[in-house]
């Protein structure tokens, strides 16, 4: 019986990009200009 391989990265980039976007807001306190967040 195979196991599946776990699956711990979100492989979408425009889901990456929105959490980048919306950890860089949090952290620097500013909005960027791309609408994301």
């Amino acid at each position: 019986m195979a196991i599946a391989e776990p699956d711990f990265i979100d492989r979408d980039p425009a889901q990456i990009t929105s959490e980048m976007i919306a950890q860089y807001e949090e952290a620097s306190g500013k909005k960027t200009l791309s609408g994301a967040g």
